[in-house]
């Protein structure tokens, strides 16, 4: 990270976007040239947030202790003083445009700001695939994987479902290693896991591309509080005489 130079920031859905900076700009203008890059709707900018993040980014390196939220004031030049300073820190870090404030209401959100509604969907799911997926229940990783791949095959009429579901291609794009835990993939015999995942995609072949979506961020917020930050705090002890 140099004076004058372009970072790199990792959005959800896998994107990731050079800004162009100096040390003068504060985190505030590189997030808001990111939402209209991203046409993301104004009225939604002040939802986004930037952080800093041990890169690459594991299950043991995913949560709110292993990261650093900049504040919009900041100026390019104190987050290089503090953090990519060479006798700081020896971890790679990279840059994450984050969804931080969620509506109670996320049928009203989709309405009102499908922009951010899209992203905060993106952000659950890449949250799920790398820090839930691994520890839940089987029947319920391929239920969600089910909702992702009829949500992909979009609104194909139900009696074509099967005809346009190829789990070739897909495993091919590596669409099902980054669905599915790896745990399954290892575990569950190929040839059962292709009818199990192909019965589960049929089950949802009456659902729209949105509801699918919906239904996935249902059975997610049953397993994962994805609406609430928990960190750490260290309590300080004070001694009375």
């Amino acid at each position: 990270m140099n004076e004058a130079d372009v970072i790199l920031v990792y959005i959800p859905n896998g994107i990731i976007k050079s800004v162009r900076y100096n040390f003068e700009i504060k985190v505030q203008k590189v997030i808001h040239v990111l939402l209209s890059a991203l046409g993301i709707d104004r009225i939604s900018f002040g939802y986004f947030a930037l952080r800093l993040i041990r890169s690459p980014v594991t299950q043991m390196c995913s949560n709110n202790n292993d990261c650093h939220w900049l504040h919009s004031d900041l100026k390019m030049r104190h987050i290089y003083k503090k953090f990519f300073n060479k006798s700081w820190s020896s971890t790679p870090l990279r840059f994450e445009l984050r969804l931080r404030f969620i509506s109670k209401d996320l049928e009203e959100m989709y309405q009102t700001e499908t922009g951010a509604f899209m992203f905060l969907h993106d952000q659950i799911l890449a949250d799920y695939v790398t820090q839930v997926s691994w520890k839940i229940p089987a029947e319920t990783a391929i239920e969600l994987a089910a909702l992702q791949i009829r949500r992909k095959l979009g609104n194909q009429n139900a009696c074509n479902i099967e005809k346009y579901l190829n789990l070739d291609e897909l495993e091919a794009e590596g669409t099902l290693a980054r669905l599915l835990p790896e745990t399954l993939l290892i575990n569950m015999k190929s040839k059962m896991l292709r009818k199990t995942l192909t019965a589960a995609v049929k089950r949802h072949a009456l659902l729209t591309p949105m509801e699918c979506i919906f239904h996935f961020l249902e059975i997610v917020k049953r397993i994962t509080q994805f609406d609430i930050e928990i960190f750490k705090a260290s309590l300080g002890v004070r001694f009375v005489f």
